[in-house]
């Protein structure tokens, strides 16, 4: 199986991109390669304390960049 057998990619964000507050290794150049090549990605997290576009801004200060609009939250999901 390779990558581009598939349509998007999807990263849970703790623990998978950051850990209490910091970037993990290569997390941020992992997600901007596979923007660059043009994979669809998208963020998903079961915390729903905070809106995507918070997390977004988080996402932003640890040099991560994922836009609001590809953040899926729990919150979201029980609405």
């Amino acid at each position: 199986m390779q990558l581009s057998d598939f349509n998007a990619v999807l990263f849970d964000l703790d623990g998978t991109l950051y850990h209490e507050g910091v970037a993990l290794p290569g997390a941020a150049d992992a997600l901007g390669r596979l923007q660059r090549a043009g994979m669809v990605t998208a963020c998903i997290t079961n915390a729903s304390a905070r809106t995507p576009a918070q997390l977004s801004r988080t996402l932003e200060d640890m040099g991560i960049d994922v836009p609001a609009r590809a953040i899926y939250s729990s919150g979201q999901a029980a609405v």
